[in-house]
């Protein structure tokens, strides 16, 4: 609860200082996701801070995620900082470098890459290369999507890691936001498996500064089926800063059903210049409100 409250007030501070010439785009969010299945519980810390700001014809962007998991008996942390700049050939062009350090309780490492991307407002596509300097390792994203029409965006990325057999991920997505709704569906796959995530969540705002909120997942695959789901509400404290909480559940095949109980604290103003940024925050916002995130955390403490 302390740093809930801790958070609230930073969010706060956040947003009357965000709002200058130049921040094209500014998040910061807090979440806590917590698990209990008879008993056993897993808990998930997450803070995420991210902006992008443009000066003339360069963009300069930064952001951290950090993220503490811990169950009775095991603990976990992971960092990511990243820093990049870009510089717009035209309007609609942008090229550019980032550098990017990942540090948990087993690695460091650091990665160089570089983008590119055009975005006309209607279509846009990224591609981004990451070169891993301490394992030699290059990742590779695309990423494209079209606005169909007013309030609705159909997507889809490509992730292929670098690493052996580990295949090409691909997301298909689709996004629609206009009045009160703001809904999403997606599909998560892989090249080298025969598994795959299904899921669809949304918000509806109602009564000034209140939304109501749930979402769904299905995952199938490599002897772990699954479905999950969710409901929850908001509060707007100010201009883009929420408060959401949800309770829901987990059902795994052959398995115990999961409860879940998640709290939020989130300040948003714009919209991501960067592509391949965009695409990041969609998801982990995916792998927050479903059952993904419980299931590879759960992954790493095994491994």
């Amino acid at each position: 609860m302390k740093r809930i409250l801790t958070t609230t007030a930073l969010v706060a501070l956040v947003t009357g200082t965000v709002a200058a010439e130049g921040v094209k785009y500014a998040q910061l969010s807090y979440d806590r996701n917590s698990y209990d299945a008879d008993g056993a519980e897993l808990d998930i810390d997450e803070f995420v801070a991210e902006i992008e700001y443009q000066t003339g014809q360069f963009l300069i962007t930064g952001n951290i995620e950090n993220r503490a998991a811990e169950t009775d008996d095991a603990e976990g942390t992971s960092r990511e900082i990243s820093i990049g700049g870009g510089y717009f050939i035209t309007p609609d062009v942008l090229i550019g470098g980032t550098v990017s350090n990942f540090d948990n309780d087993v690695d460091d490492q650091t990665s160089a890459g570089a983008f590119a991307q055009f975005d006309n407002g209607q279509i846009g596509a990224a591609i981004r290369i990451d070169q891993n300097l301490d394992t030699n390792d290059t990742a590779y994203l695309a990423y494209g999507e079209f606005a169909a029409s007013p309030g609705f965006d159909i997507s889809v990325g490509l992730i292929s890691s670098g690493e052996d057999d580990s295949g090409t991920a691909y997301v298909l997505a689709a996004d629609y936001e206009q009045g009160p709704i703001d809904a999403r569906g997606y599909l998560f796959g892989n090249s080298e498996t025969d598994s795959n995530i299904f899921g669809v969540r949304g918000a509806y705002a109602f009564a000034g500064q209140f939304r109501g909120t749930a979402g769904f997942e299905s995952g199938s695959g490599d002897g772990a089926d699954y479905t999950a789901y969710n409901i929850g509400a908001g509060y707007e404290i100010t201009d883009g800063a929420w408060i959401d909480a949800s309770i829901g559940q987990i059902d795994v095949d052959g398995g115990a059903s999961v409860d879940t109980l998640s709290l939020s604290v989130s300040f948003e103003t714009g919209d991501h210049v960067r592509l391949d940024r965009k695409f990041a925050r969609d998801l982990r916002e995916d792998f927050n409100s479903g059952g993904a995130l419980f299931a590879s955390t759960v992954s790493d403490f095994e491994s």
